[in-house]
């Protein structure tokens, strides 16, 4: 059983859709890790910042 031309093109029409909706999922997956990463790296530099402070202070003073 052959299909129309019609019913492949909206079978071929199906799988575009559905591999764009794919790539926008990825996209999305892609960005939200590299706000991850910003924001873990933000944390990691104030945790270093901070101690680097202390010590500094506690050189200073101590």
């Amino acid at each position: 059983m052959a299909l129309t031309a019609e019913e492949e093109q909206k079978i071929r029409a199906l799988l575009a859709k559905e591999e764009a909706q794919k790539k926008k999922s990825i996209l999305e997956s892609k960005d939200n890790l590299k706000t991850w990463l910003k924001q873990v790296a933000f944390w990691l530099l104030q945790k270093l910042t901070d101690k680097a402070m202390d010590i500094l202070f506690s050189y200073l003073l101590g």
